[in-house]
Protein backbone atom coordinates (compact mmCIF):
# COMPACT_ATOMS: atom_id res chain seq x y z
CA UNK A 1 0.00 0.00 0.00
CA UNK A 2 1.40 3.37 -0.99
CA UNK A 3 2.28 6.04 1.52
CA UNK A 4 -0.35 8.40 0.06
CA UNK A 5 -3.17 5.92 0.57
CA UNK A 6 -2.01 5.23 4.13
CA UNK A 7 -1.78 8.97 4.81
CA UNK A 8 -5.35 9.75 3.76
CA UNK A 9 -6.80 6.55 5.22
CA UNK A 10 -5.24 7.19 8.62
CA UNK A 11 -6.32 10.84 8.56
CA UNK A 12 -9.94 9.99 7.70
CA UNK A 13 -10.02 7.23 10.31
CA UNK A 14 -8.78 9.60 13.01
CA UNK A 15 -11.43 12.16 12.08
CA UNK A 16 -14.19 9.53 12.16
CA UNK A 17 -13.30 8.40 15.68
CA UNK A 18 -13.17 11.99 16.92
CA UNK A 19 -9.43 12.71 17.15
CA UNK A 20 -8.64 16.46 16.98
CA UNK A 21 -7.50 17.66 13.56
CA UNK A 22 -4.02 18.69 14.67
CA UNK A 23 -3.34 15.28 16.22
CA UNK A 24 -4.93 13.53 13.22
CA UNK A 25 -2.51 15.26 10.86
CA UNK A 26 0.50 14.22 12.92
CA UNK A 27 -0.73 10.64 13.36
CA UNK A 28 -1.49 10.21 9.66
CA UNK A 29 1.93 11.54 8.67
CA UNK A 30 3.67 9.22 11.11
CA UNK A 31 1.69 6.22 9.84
CA UNK A 32 2.63 7.07 6.25
CA UNK A 33 6.32 7.21 7.18
CA UNK A 34 6.35 4.04 9.27
CA UNK A 35 4.09 1.80 7.17
CA UNK A 36 4.42 3.38 3.72
CA UNK A 37 7.90 2.16 2.95
CA UNK A 38 9.45 5.62 2.90
CA UNK A 39 13.20 5.79 3.34
CA UNK A 40 13.01 8.04 6.36
CA UNK A 41 13.63 7.30 10.00
CA UNK A 42 11.03 8.32 12.56
CA UNK A 43 13.90 9.54 14.75
CA UNK A 44 15.11 11.91 12.06
CA UNK A 45 11.57 13.20 11.55
CA UNK A 46 11.21 13.92 15.26
CA UNK A 47 14.49 15.83 15.21
CA UNK A 48 13.38 17.89 12.20
CA UNK A 49 10.07 18.73 13.87
CA UNK A 50 11.82 19.82 17.05
CA UNK A 51 14.30 21.91 15.07
CA UNK A 52 11.48 23.62 13.18
CA UNK A 53 9.73 24.54 16.41
CA UNK A 54 12.80 26.50 17.53
CA UNK A 55 12.03 29.27 15.02
CA UNK A 56 11.11 32.45 16.90
CA UNK A 57 9.05 33.68 13.91
CA UNK A 58 6.86 30.56 13.96
CA UNK A 59 6.23 31.12 17.67
CA UNK A 60 4.39 34.31 16.73
CA UNK A 61 1.57 32.18 15.31
CA UNK A 62 0.85 30.54 18.65
CA UNK A 63 0.82 33.91 20.38
CA UNK A 64 -1.55 35.38 17.76
CA UNK A 65 -4.00 32.53 18.37
CA UNK A 66 -3.61 32.95 22.14
CA UNK A 67 -4.23 36.69 21.88
CA UNK A 68 -7.40 36.12 19.86
CA UNK A 69 -8.74 33.62 22.43
CA UNK A 70 -7.90 35.93 25.34
CA UNK A 71 -9.66 38.86 23.68
CA UNK A 72 -12.74 36.79 22.93
CA UNK A 73 -12.96 35.31 26.43
CA UNK A 74 -11.98 38.47 28.28
CA UNK A 75 -14.50 40.82 26.69
CA UNK A 76 -12.11 42.94 24.63
CA UNK A 77 -13.98 41.94 21.46
CA UNK A 78 -17.23 43.34 22.87
CA UNK A 79 -15.49 46.60 23.77
CA UNK A 80 -14.09 46.87 20.25
CA UNK A 81 -17.57 46.40 18.80
CA UNK A 82 -19.06 48.98 21.18
CA UNK A 83 -16.35 51.49 20.29
CA UNK A 84 -16.89 50.99 16.55
CA UNK A 85 -20.63 51.32 17.06
CA UNK A 86 -20.10 54.62 18.90
CA UNK A 87 -18.15 56.00 15.95
CA UNK A 88 -20.37 54.97 13.03
CA UNK A 89 -23.56 53.56 14.53
CA UNK A 90 -25.81 56.58 14.03
CA UNK A 91 -26.10 56.40 10.25
CA UNK A 92 -28.27 54.10 8.11
CA UNK A 93 -26.66 50.67 8.10
CA UNK A 94 -24.50 51.77 11.00
CA UNK A 95 -24.11 48.30 12.49
CA UNK A 96 -22.72 47.08 9.16
CA UNK A 97 -20.19 49.90 9.25
CA UNK A 98 -19.40 48.98 12.84
CA UNK A 99 -18.91 45.36 11.75
CA UNK A 100 -16.31 46.37 9.15
CA UNK A 101 -14.54 48.72 11.54
CA UNK A 102 -14.55 46.17 14.38
CA UNK A 103 -13.12 43.49 12.07
CA UNK A 104 -10.33 45.89 11.09
CA UNK A 105 -9.54 46.61 14.76
CA UNK A 106 -9.62 42.94 15.68
CA UNK A 107 -7.55 41.97 12.63
CA UNK A 108 -4.84 44.34 13.82
CA UNK A 109 -4.74 42.45 17.11
CA UNK A 110 -5.24 38.79 16.23
CA UNK A 111 -3.68 38.37 12.77
CA UNK A 112 -6.12 35.60 11.88
CA UNK A 113 -9.15 35.62 9.60
CA UNK A 114 -11.04 32.75 11.34
CA UNK A 115 -10.47 34.34 14.75
CA UNK A 116 -11.78 37.67 13.45
CA UNK A 117 -14.90 36.15 11.89
CA UNK A 118 -15.71 34.10 14.99
CA UNK A 119 -15.05 36.87 17.51
CA UNK A 120 -17.01 39.59 15.71
CA UNK A 121 -19.63 37.40 14.04
CA UNK A 122 -20.81 35.71 17.22
CA UNK A 123 -21.60 39.11 18.71
CA UNK A 124 -23.04 41.03 15.75
CA UNK A 125 -24.58 38.62 13.26
CA UNK A 126 -27.57 37.54 15.37
CA UNK A 127 -28.29 41.08 16.56
CA UNK A 128 -28.15 42.47 13.02
CA UNK A 129 -30.57 39.85 11.70
CA UNK A 130 -33.02 40.66 14.51
CA UNK A 131 -32.84 44.36 13.65
CA UNK A 132 -33.78 43.66 10.05
CA UNK A 133 -30.47 43.52 8.19
CA UNK A 134 -30.54 41.11 5.20
CA UNK A 135 -28.99 37.80 6.19
CA UNK A 136 -27.11 37.17 2.94
CA UNK A 137 -25.60 40.65 2.87
CA UNK A 138 -24.60 40.44 6.52
CA UNK A 139 -23.00 37.01 6.17
CA UNK A 140 -21.09 38.03 3.05
CA UNK A 141 -19.90 41.25 4.65
CA UNK A 142 -18.76 39.37 7.74
CA UNK A 143 -16.74 36.85 5.73
CA UNK A 144 -15.11 39.50 3.54
CA UNK A 145 -14.36 41.80 6.49
CA UNK A 146 -12.90 38.87 8.42
CA UNK A 147 -10.47 38.47 5.52
CA UNK A 148 -8.77 41.63 6.77
CA UNK A 149 -7.17 39.42 9.44
CA UNK A 150 -4.29 38.17 7.27
CA UNK A 151 -3.88 41.56 5.53
CA UNK A 152 -3.72 44.14 8.32
CA UNK A 153 -0.54 43.48 10.31
CA UNK A 154 0.42 41.64 12.36
CA UNK A 155 -0.49 38.70 10.15
CA UNK A 156 0.16 34.98 10.59
CA UNK A 157 0.45 34.43 6.84
CA UNK A 158 2.93 37.28 6.46
CA UNK A 159 5.11 35.89 9.24
CA UNK A 160 5.15 32.42 7.63
CA UNK A 161 5.90 33.86 4.18
CA UNK A 162 8.77 36.00 5.47
CA UNK A 163 10.18 33.08 7.46
CA UNK A 164 10.23 30.81 4.41
CA UNK A 165 11.46 33.34 1.85
CA UNK A 166 13.63 35.66 3.92
CA UNK A 167 11.56 38.71 2.93
CA UNK A 168 11.42 41.78 5.17
CA UNK A 169 8.70 41.50 7.80
CA UNK A 170 8.68 45.28 8.23
CA UNK A 171 8.07 45.93 4.54
CA UNK A 172 5.33 43.30 4.42
CA UNK A 173 3.60 44.88 7.40
CA UNK A 174 3.81 48.39 5.92
CA UNK A 175 2.32 47.32 2.59
CA UNK A 176 -0.30 45.20 4.33
CA UNK A 177 -1.43 48.17 6.41
CA UNK A 178 -1.97 50.34 3.31
CA UNK A 179 -3.84 47.59 1.45
CA UNK A 180 -5.93 46.67 4.50
CA UNK A 181 -7.04 50.25 5.11
CA UNK A 182 -7.92 50.61 1.42
CA UNK A 183 -10.07 47.46 1.50
CA UNK A 184 -11.75 48.67 4.70
CA UNK A 185 -12.59 52.02 3.10
CA UNK A 186 -14.01 50.35 -0.03
CA UNK A 187 -16.16 48.01 2.07
CA UNK A 188 -17.55 50.90 4.09
CA UNK A 189 -18.44 52.80 0.89
CA UNK A 190 -20.25 49.73 -0.41
CA UNK A 191 -22.12 49.37 2.88
CA UNK A 192 -23.32 52.97 2.71
CA UNK A 193 -24.47 52.46 -0.89
CA UNK A 194 -26.45 49.28 -0.22
CA UNK A 195 -27.80 50.62 3.09
CA UNK A 196 -29.47 53.55 1.34
CA UNK A 197 -30.49 51.53 -1.71
CA UNK A 198 -32.12 48.70 0.27
CA UNK A 199 -33.22 50.82 3.27
CA UNK A 200 -31.25 49.01 5.95
CA UNK A 201 -32.17 49.83 9.57
CA UNK A 202 -30.99 52.98 11.24
CA UNK A 203 -30.52 53.13 14.98
CA UNK A 204 -29.80 55.92 17.41
CA UNK A 205 -26.61 55.41 19.41
CA UNK A 206 -25.99 58.27 21.81
CA UNK A 207 -22.71 58.34 23.67
CA UNK A 208 -21.05 61.16 25.55
CA UNK A 209 -17.48 62.12 24.82
CA UNK A 210 -16.38 60.55 28.07
CA UNK A 211 -18.01 57.23 27.22
CA UNK A 212 -16.33 57.13 23.82
CA UNK A 213 -12.99 58.00 25.40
Amino acid sequence: MSAGVILFAAFILCLIIGVPVSISLGTASLCAVVFGGLSASSTVIAQRIFGGLQSTSIMAIAFFVLAGNLMTRGGISRRIVNFANCLVGNVRGGMSLALVLACAFFAALSGSAPATVIAIGTMLYGDMIKLGYPGDRTAGLLVVSGGLGPIIPPSIIMVIYCTLTGASVGNMFKQGMMIGLTIMAVLMVEVVYFAHKEKWPKQSVKRSGGEVL
